[in-house]
């Protein structure tokens, strides 16, 4: 007999990889959903639908073995892409759910049943004159799935409020979408709070990607003479293509024996990497959350970062620990890293941010808050 439980489909999607932000928040989300729906005998079934390496099918994998109330499915893919997969994913239909959650930016939208959506950012909204015409075409066509999904969506919530505030004006939203924040990695919660004294590193980390917006090219234009007079620059690229255009443009500037790129740090590792550097460069033009400043920070690392990046419920408590930069200027992101080298950052201050930021960014709290808001919507 079938069971009369509802099924909650979580929809994942198609990660480009397992270091993504978007798989390093479903992933923390989900286990800790499934650990919190154990622990408080939820009788719900959740099935996951995604697409993703071979770590992501693995980590998925081993979730089934562990919790008897989940099991997830691999989407089909075609030889057109993953966006074109994505997209196609908004029409099809499956109507053995109860309620369909998109936790991570799309969702199946022609269902009966309920849809709630999660949204990161709309970065892959942007379609300025500069982009080539399939960047701008890619545009509209996410745009076409964001409002389809919102239109149909029960209860919409977002990572940050500045994301929620953009969602809410770009697709004219009654409301705003509920903000919850974004989780750190168990590893980065559970590492001790006795941190290493910055004064004794003299290399700075950084982020580079494929899409350009972690804007790494000017953040070595602006530290430029700092390099030169003996620093150090670490990137952690998200690939091996990433890292060769960030050392090409090294050996053009003559910075190949102060520029080194990291790939693929597992998490665990993560944490312990942080503790490496005196600061973290991070003069992104663009983010949803922004983990590595809260990341950096739960390690004790002071971080120089994009204005307006940081979350409104850790801007006081984590103050004394980020300066912040204009980061289409690279004027400005050379003042605020200067100054950051030359503040003092007592271990005193570096432990209570660092405390504030692993309080605030659990994904039990998370967890929590998507269980009553499932209950509430399939029990009315």
């Amino acid at each position: 007999m079938p069971s009369t439980r509802p099924r909650i489909c979580l929809y994942a999607g198609r990660f480009e990889s397992s270091s993504s932000g978007l798989w390093v928040y479903f992933s923390s989300v989900l286990e800790a959903l499934l650990v919190k729906a154990k622990e408080q005998e939820a009788d719900f079934e959740f099935i996951c639908l995604a697409q993703g390496d071979e770590r992501i099918r693995a980590k998925l994998s081993e979730l089934q073995e562990a919790f008897e109330d989940f099991s997830w499915e691999a989407l089909p893919e075609s030889f057109l892409g993953r966006r074109f997969d994505t997209f196609r994913d908004g029409f099809v239909k499956r109507e053995d759910f109860s309620l369909i959650h998109g936790l991570c930016n799309f969702a199946p939208f022609q269902n009966s049943s309920l849809l709630f959506l999660t949204i990161h950012d709309l970065i892959a909204l942007e379609a300025h004159s500069e982009l080539s015409l399939y960047a701008r075409l890619r545009s509209a066509t996410y745009k076409c799935l964001f409002r389809k999904s919102l239109e149909k969506a029960s209860h919409v919530f977002s990572v940050s409020e500045h994301a929620a505030r953009e969602i809410k004006e770009t697709f004219d939203l009654e409301s705003l979408p509920e903000v919850l924040y974004s989780p750190l990695e168990k590893a980065f919660l559970e590492k001790d709070l006795h941190f290493p004294l910055l004064e004794e590193r003299n290399a700075v980390l950084a982020f580079a990607a494929t899409d350009r917006r972690k804007n790494i090219e000017r953040a070595i234009e602006a530290i430029c003479p700092w390099l030169l007079d003996g620093g150090e620059l670490r990137v952690l690229c998200s690939n091996e293509q990433v890292a060769e255009r960030v050392q090409s443009f090294a050996r053009e500037r003559a910075l190949e024996r102060h520029i080194f790129c990291d790939l693929r740090i597992p998490a665990k590792d993560l944490p312990e990497y942080y503790r490496q550097f005196r600061a973290l460069l991070f003069p992104s033009l663009a983010e949803g959350f922004g983990y590595p400043v809260y990341e950096a920070i739960s390690q004790g690392l002071p971080v120089v970062h994009s204005r307006g990046i940081c979350v409104e419920e850790l801007k006081e408590d984590t103050r004394e620990m980020r300066s912040e930069c204009s980061p289409r200027s690279v004027e400005s992101i050379r003042e605020a890293f200067i100054g950051c080298l030359r503040r003092k950052f007592p271990e005193e201050t570096r432990t209570r941010a660092a405390q504030r930021v692993r309080e605030r960014l659990r994904a039990a709290r998370v967890a929590t808050a998507l269980l009553n808001a499932y209950s509430e919507a399939l029990h009315r």
